[in-house]
């Protein structure tokens, strides 16, 4: 919907707006002392503290994931160029959340350290408040959420702005891994 106003701004009133939807983003400078940090950063957490890191769902679910630094290139070619259109900041590559989990657990030499799985349901049960009242959260949506499948192409990207991201998930994955404290 937010899409739809902005396009509309666009047309009726000559906005210069571009729109840009970052997919599973992950970087060095990710956040890890809350509770549940992005995945990247939460796993390194875990595997250095030498316990299993617990994921929610059986960690098949799939993610697209991109690297910071093509985020960031994606932006300046936006502020230099301008365009007025929307693009998706993805590597069209596939990951699932287990594998991911692997990549950074050989980058740490962590592999027999292993991982947990608890059901998708139970993500966020360590805060009940967020399930009571009006505008309570629904355990079945957030399994669906945890368990989703993500995917995109970042083809059109390329034909407009000449933007490529690096879709060598394996190694940027152990480079980051390594880089965290």
């Amino acid at each position: 919907m937010a899409e739809e106003v902005i396009r509309s701004y666009r047309e009726n009133y000559g906005c210069k707006v571009t729109v840009l939807r970052f997919f599973n983003v992950f970087g060095p400078d990710g956040e890890q002392t809350r509770p549940h940090p992005p995945l990247l950063n939460f796993l390194a957490r875990e595997f250095k503290k030498g316990v299993a890191p617990i994921l929610s769902g059986d960690g098949e679910q799939v993610r697209d994931f991109i690297w910071v630094n093509d985020v960031v290139s994606m932006l300046e070619l936006c502020l230099e160029k301008q365009p007025k259109d929307v693009f998706n900041v993805c590597t069209g590559v596939t990951v699932s959340v287990n594998r991911f989990a692997t990549w950074v657990a050989e980058a740490l030499e962590c592999q027999h350290l292993g991982l947990e799985h608890k059901p998708a349901q139970e993500l966020w049960s360590r805060y009940p408040k967020m399930f009571e009242g009006q505008y309570s959260l629904n355990k079945e949506v957030i399994a669906k959420q945890t368990i989703k499948y993500t995917k995109c192409s970042w083809k059109k990207a390329n034909e407009i702005l000449g933007w490529t991201p690096n879709t060598d998930i394996e190694s940027l994955v152990k480079k980051v891994a390594l880089q965290l404290k």
